[in-house]
């Protein structure tokens, strides 16, 4: 054990000289040479260990060779579809391999990526694309308007050129934007440098020690900024990353098993879903590390016991995610209702102020500024806003230097740690999301019923804060389906954690003396089934009547009808995820989480746990039957919808999927062509083709594997003329239809 740690701690130590070489802090002959961005020290962690493991999902795993080839190849096509140094570029994918890929190849090609939420309204994502200039973005086959989309999949088929790029970057050019609410109703765009990134990677991988052995996970959402902590400083090191399927990811028991299975060593959860899996019972010993939280107020203490280290951390988008962290330990539960937010971390600077820029007394409350290396350049196209938010740094001696004022109020506490208390303006923080709820009353300005409106947060039931809208509207729009149509206009144009809980009308707000709407004394929401617009309709049978019964307790709504539908009732993705673990516990059936949005209703969640109940136990009554071979087999509805294509068009290789490997080593030919045989003989359907019989297509099951594999050599070849030829003959098999008789 004790040399396992010793080969660790020096694996450590060469790490972090090699990245703080890149930053100039340790001077050697090595520092001469340009300093380095991310994607190229993962380029060297390529060169080092090629074969080791980088990423994976669901769907696939690559290897850092393989990751650095994909990435090569899209990033080429970035180049001919016009993107260049500087160039802002667009992602819009789910968390995946693809995502990973995306990000590198937009380095590698020049620009810098601006994130987009693949489940926000279309609208807010193309009022991002515009706000930024995005003239390129990438999808897996989602078209969106006014801009070159790139379908990531298809230049996966495609062939293109896998060497790295000869790209020239300096750290000073952004890395990314990624947008926060706004309160004009504009979402607001952050823009970070390289050298901001590698500030924030450098104090990771020191912090916490990263070395190529840890395992580490991707699960927050590609368009919230704690994404990026969660990839890069493990990719930098050669440590591997690890992304979980969505019903995983949102699932307490079933993340908590996922992380034991695959050998998790750090993993990041947002603030509500650590708080839920700290709630579980844990092995005695678990490879876990450290479960790293942020985004929202630390409610609880880990238990006396926990396997893991449990560390807070509060950090602006602006100052580069991370700006203070803090072990979190059961010991301290006796000294503070709600744990700290740490120090500051290496680099960074914190002073509280008072309205003056003047520092406060000790213990005192003040507005949060953050100075050092992590803070932004500033807001995208917003220079006023910039100036108002990022100012000269009156505690610093460096030229230039700024500090962000965050808006958020802390103090300090007696051993130097800071204690967050709140906001100092209207912004607030739901489930972990920064809300300007004047973006919010933005939109429902724009709706033609509304004549004014107020979004405020309230936490009525305590430790459950959530979004209010009170909305005076126009004459004549107080019919029954006005609200209906209000929650309709918002979830169309707002993501999900933005809308509202629900909608209070009102005939005007009220008012101090002086003239201010006295937010004090708006009336709470009464939260009932009247929200919904529709008429109730009781429980019929007894999974119906448990789940009313645990939609009552978590919404906090009296009366529920099988009938209401899940948002209109004021429900969030927390409450989805907490009702989805009380099924669990009520009927031991995981309730996938996405069928859960889908349906929104008890009936139908009912009727699901009710099929569910019947098949467990009894799958032999759903058995498939084999039929014979040698009678007709009609074709299934995509295969005559393919055979009808291939008719219609002859000739096309539209529907071809090519792949191809490169496999390094000596190669046993014989062993490859049995194991390709056993392959073919095994599955029926690389055995099939669909000549016509009588009345239409049929399908024939050869018994016997036919001639599958033919070998090319080059070797005859000049060396520098061999990988061309191989693509050519890539190209020419992509090209060449399928003889599906």
């Amino acid at each position: 054990m004790a040399d396992r740690s010793k080969q660790l701690s020096l694996q450590k130590q060469e790490l972090l000289k090699h990245l703080l070489r890149q930053e100039g802090v340790i001077k050697d002959e090595q520092t001469e040479r340009a300093q380095r961005c991310v994607h190229q020290l993962i380029e060297e962690q390529v060169e080092r260990i090629p074969a080791r493991l980088a990423v994976s999902d669901e769907r696939e795993s690559l290897s850092y060779w393989e990751l650095n080839e994909r990435a090569n190849q899209l990033a080429l096509c970035l180049r001919e579809r016009g993107v260049r140094r500087g160039s802002l570029v667009g992602v819009c994918l789910p968390r995946s391999v693809d995502l990973i890929v995306s990000l590198l190849a937009i380095w590698k090609a020049g620009g810098a990526y601006v994130p987009l939420d693949p489940g926000a309204p279309p609208q807010r994502n193309v009022l991002q694309m515009e706000e930024a200039g995005v003239k390129v973005v990438l999808t897996r086959g989602e078209a969106l308007p006014g801009v070159s989309t790139v379908d990531v999949e298809v230049v996966r088929r495609a062939v293109w050129p896998k060497t790295n790029l000869d790209v020239s970057r300096e750290l000073e050019e952004l890395a990314y934007v990624i947008y926060t609410s706004g309160s004009t109703g504009k979402p607001k765009g952050v823009q970070i440098s390289h050298a901001n990134l590698l500030y924030l990677l450098r104090w990771h991988i020191q912090a916490y020690e990263i070395t190529p052995e840890d395992r580490a996970t991707q699960l927050a959402s590609p368009a919230f900024d704690a994404c990026v902590w969660e990839i890069w400083p493990y990719l930098v090191v050669g440590a591997s990353l690890h992304i979980p399927d969505e019903e995983t990811r949102l699932s307490s028991h079933l993340l908590r098993d996922w992380l034991l299975e695959q050998r998790i060593t750090y993993c990041f959860l947002p603030t509500p879903l650590a708080e839920t899996i700290l709630a579980l019972s844990w092995p005695e010993r678990v490879p876990l590390r450290a479960l790293l939280t942020g985004g929202d107020k630390l409610r609880l203490y880990p238990e006396p016991g926990l396997p893991f280290r449990l560390v807070n951390h509060y950090g602006p988008t602006e100052c580069t995610v991370v700006a203070t962290a803090g072990t979190v330990s059961a010991g301290k539960k006796k000294d503070l209702k709600m744990p700290d937010i740490g120090y500051p971390i290496a680099s960074t600077t914190a002073h509280i102020l008072d309205a003056n820029l003047q520092p406060v007394s000790a213990g005192a409350v003040g507005e949060l500024y953050i100075g050092g290396e992590g803070v932004s350049p500033g807001y995208l196209n917003r220079p006023e806003l910039t100036a108002e938010r990022f100012l000269p740094d009156p505690f610093s001696s460096t030229p230039g230097a700024r500090i962000y004022r965050t808006g958020d109020l802390v103090r300090t506490l007696s051993d130097g740690t800071f204690e967050y208390i709140g906001r100092s303006d209207h912004q607030v923080k739901i489930r972990g999301f920064r809300i300007e709820p004047g973006e919010i009353e933005g939109i429902l300005a724009m709706h033609h019923g509304v004549k004014t409106s107020l979004v405020v947060a309230r936490e009525d039931i305590p430790e459950q804060k959530e979004l209010v809208a009170y909305v005076i509207p126009r004459e004549g729009q107080q019919d029954e389906h006005f609200l209906e149509e209000l929650q309709q206009w918002l979830q169309e144009r707002l993501p999900s954690y933005m809308l509202p809980a629900g909608f209070v009308l009102l005939n005007s707000f009220p008012l101090t003396s002086n003239g201010k709407v006295d937010r004090q004394a708006l009336p709470a929401l009464a939260k009932s089934r009247q929200m919904t617009g529709t008429s109730y309709v009781a429980p019929r049978t007894k999974v119906e009547a448990t789940l009313v019964e645990i939609w009552r307790e978590v919404l906090g709504v009296a009366q529920v009808g099988v009938e209401d539908r899940f948002f209109a009732l004021g429900g969030h993705s927390l409450h989805a995820t907490q009702i989805v673990a009380r099924i669990y516990s009520a009927f031991q059936i995981v309730f996938p989480l996405h069928l859960f949005f889908e349906q929104q209703v008890i009936r139908a969640m009912a009727s699901f746990i009710e099929r569910q109940q019947k098949s467990q136990g009894k799958d032999t009554q759903f058995a498939l039957k084999r039929v014979s071979r040698t009678e007709r087999l009609p074709l299934s509805y995509a295969q005559q919808r393919l055979w009808f294509l291939d008719r219609l068009t002859p000739g096309q290789s539209a529907y071809t999927i090519v792949l191809a490997w490169n496999l390094y080593g000596p190669l046993d030919h014989e062993a490859l062509i049995a194991s390709l045989y056993r392959l073919v003989r095994r599955q029926e359907s690389l055995r099939t083709s669909f000549p016509e019989e009588g009345e239409g297509p049929v399908q024939r099951i050869a018994e016997e594997p036919g001639a599958f594999l033919t070998r090319v050599s080059v070797l005859q070849e000049r060396e520098e003329e061999r990988e061309e030829k191989v693509e050519a003959y890539i190209r020419q098999e992509r090209e060449r239809p399928f003889d599906l008789e």
